[in-house]
């Protein structure tokens, strides 16, 4: 594995990694965005914010199980010091071909892989950014009424 390629898995490893701390704070806002929707003094327009704010939750949950499945193989990859890069992500698109799973684009470079965790990681932010102002309206909906 090249110099370039080890600093490219480390990255993909740490955008990884935020995602875990981005989704801490994600599943007790939902959680309790959740619960809020059991108050009597729920009107309409908060319940649509509180299930907006749970809908994100789940949205922002789905991207953190994606990064938490990279995340691993980053590191695999990294430790794979020895092998060709090309060749330890052609075997992996394989072994993933074998187990049913879509692979969207097979051989793509290791700098792509990490820009595709990037753009998820993103992804994952707007969510949650999304889901905390959903939450915060219904507060200041819950707290008008």
């Amino acid at each position: 594995m090249s110099p370039e390629d080890r600093q490219l898995t480390a990255i993909g490893g740490a955008i990884c990694a935020a995602a875990g701390r981005i989704d801490a704070w994600s599943r007790p806002l939902a959680l309790l965005a959740l619960a809020a929707l059991l108050l009597p003094q729920v009107t309409a327009a908060s319940a649509a914010a509180l299930a907006a704010s749970v809908l994100l939750g789940l949205l922002e949950g789905y991207c953190a199980l994606r990064l938490a499945f990279d995340r691993p193989l980053f590191a695999h990859w990294a430790d794979a010091a020895d092998e060709d890069t090309t060749s330890a992500l052609a075997a992996f698109d394989t072994a993933l071909n074998r187990l049913g799973w879509p692979v969207g684009d097979p051989g793509r470079p290791l700098a792509a892989r990490v820009a595709g965790a990037r753009a998820l990681l993103l992804r994952q932010g707007q969510a949650f950014a999304a889901q905390w102002l959903a939450a915060s309206s219904a507060v200041l909906l819950l707290s008008l009424h």
